[in-house]
């Protein structure tokens, strides 16, 4: 797997979508201009460590996604663990009967 500045480009912009912010809100939230946003939500420029991991608190999502989409947000590893605890306990359910 490799950085991949286009898809991760793509990743930023359907967040940006998602959370509602135009192009403008967000450029203004991370201090960088609307240009320079579009220039990364179009994989024509790489973002920073910096940017990546401001991006990743705004949008509550790790940076594996960002970068290389995988483990998406909080939600789904909330999601998992849950999955996780009810397997457990349907287990430790029948080791009692």
């Amino acid at each position: 797997m490799y950085y991949d500045i286009k898809a991760s480009g793509q990743r930023i912009q359907q967040l940006r979508k998602a959370a509602g912010f135009t192009l403008e809100g967000l450029s203004d939230r991370l201090n960088i201009t609307d240009r320079q946003l579009r220039r990364i939500e179009k994989g024509e420029s790489g973002s920073s460590v910096d940017l990546l991991i401001e991006l990743a608190c705004v949008f509550e999502v790790s940076l594996d996604y960002l970068i290389l989409g995988k483990a998406t947000s909080k939600n789904d590893a909330k999601n998992v663990l849950m999955q996780a605890a009810d397997y457990l306990t349907a287990l430790a359910d029948k080791s009692c009967e």
